[in-house]
């Protein structure tokens, strides 16, 4: 969404975008994406700007209810991008949230490879994909008792066939 204001509400079927999905990249200019049902594909996605930009918009990504979006390079938020996830499943290579967006996981699943700042979920669930199946996260990480750490451990011996590794505070 490119200048102005603009919305788009998706509710079902899929919805495969080839190269960069961008909302909000330009100055002055806001976008929303509404995902409620459905299936959203896209590689790279930002919110609120893009790499080449000095000057940005604001961006806002909501996905609820049946809503899936996979996003398989990375999803970038900038200091006025938002991502809400209250229902549905986010699927991402690498969500990158070091420029001060805001991203709020208040239900649904989110798995992710490498997440590139502080994660914080509440009332949902965080899966690290398919086995084996790894999440990086590069700040803290915090859950409420609502919330799910969703992990698959297999095998019989402990430090050949199975392994946990926790690192950071």
């Amino acid at each position: 969404m490119w200048g102005g204001g603009g919305a788009f509400t998706q509710s079902g079927g899929t919805h495969t975008i080839t190269n960069d999905l961008n909302i909000g990249e330009a100055a002055g200019s806001s976008g929303t994406y509404t995902l409620s049902s459905g299936t959203l594909r896209a590689s790279n996605s930002y919110l609120g700007g893009i790499p080449s930009l000095c000057f940005r918009g604001s961006g806002t990504l909501n996905i609820s209810e049946d809503g899936d979006a996979m996003l398989s390079v990375v999803l970038k938020l900038w200091d006025a991008g938002v991502v809400n996830l209250s229902g549905g499943m986010l699927k991402a290579a690498t969500i990158d949230n070091t420029n001060g967006g805001s991203f709020n996981v208040t239900g649904g699943t989110l798995a992710v490879d490498t997440f590139l700042g502080d994660l914080s979920v509440s009332d949902a669930m965080l899966a690290p994909g398919d086995s084996p199946g790894v999440t990086s996260i590069t700040g803290d990480y915090s859950q409420d008792i609502d919330s799910i750490l969703q992990i698959e451990i297999g095998g019989l011996l402990a430090g050949s066939e199975r392994s946990w590794t926790f690192r950071g505070r």
